[in-house]
């Protein structure tokens, strides 16, 4: 892991309620993280890697060129995960307050 991007990512953890920040390469491989001791931030990585492919496979059906970002919200947590540098992914966790999924349909009304 790559303790020199360790205090890039602790500077999202500031915020309160955000649990994890890691980057990961698009293969899965965790390549540093900042996150809660109940976050296990190895399996995250792989984890993501897969949903990432998922995303993928979908953009390529849908006639797209690229997956942007996807987000997910679970139960108790908010995941955003999203191009970071190159062939490095951001992911973001956190409590649903601190990290707010949102879409909004346009009404040409």
């Amino acid at each position: 892991m790559n303790d020199e991007l360790s205090p890039l990512l602790e500077r999202y953890r500031t915020d309160p309620g955000i649990r994890a920040a890691l980057l990961v390469s698009a293969d899965g491989f965790l390549v540093a993280a900042s996150a809660a001791a109940d976050i296990n931030a190895e399996a995250v990585a792989a984890q993501v890697a897969d949903m990432l492919a998922v995303g993928h496979r979908l953009a390529v059906e849908l006639g797209q060129q690229e997956t942007r970002f996807v987000t997910f919200e679970l139960t108790k947590l908010n995941v955003v995960v999203a191009p970071f540098d190159g062939q490095l992914l951001l992911v973001l966790a956190g409590d649903p307050d601190a990290l707010q999924l949102s879409y909004t349909l346009r009404s040409d009304a």
